[in-house]
């Protein structure tokens, strides 16, 4: 009878995947490449530049695509190694499963780890 539609505590699985910095730094992304396209082909084609409207399918069609994945990959990327509030432990044992570091280098970060420990309650 109502449409479905989704509510503030809803949300899609990119939403769930990406976090806000992830979508701040996309939408900024998308209005600086939307922004230097529109300038481009409308300032061409005022100019009286004949074959200035290439930049719209170009810009929307091929840079914009590729400058969100890029500012996707880099925005996850920056949040997965800022450590994020993780586990020490975790974090080592993650990079050591990655092959990030070797046996000897694992077994010594992971003394000095369980050296440094805090008495209660973890890093966190």
């Amino acid at each position: 009878m109502f449409p479905t539609t989704l509510t503030r505590c809803e949300s899609t699985a990119d939403e769930r995947q990406t976090g806000p910095t992830t979508r701040r730094a996309v939408a900024a992304t998308a209005g600086v490449v939307s922004l230097g396209t529109l300038l481009l082909g409308i300032g061409g084609l005022g100019l009286g530049v004949d074959w200035a409207w290439i930049a719209f399918p170009v810009g929307y069609g091929g840079v914009l695509p590729l400058a969100i994945a890029l500012a996707r990959t880099r925005a996850s990327g920056a949040s997965d190694t800022d450590g994020g509030g993780k586990d020490p432990l975790a974090t080592l044992r993650d990079r050591y499963a990655r092959g990030e570091i070797g046996d000897e280098e694992f077994e010594r970060r992971l003394e000095r780890l369980l050296e440094s420990e805090p008495d209660e309650g973890g890093w966190d």
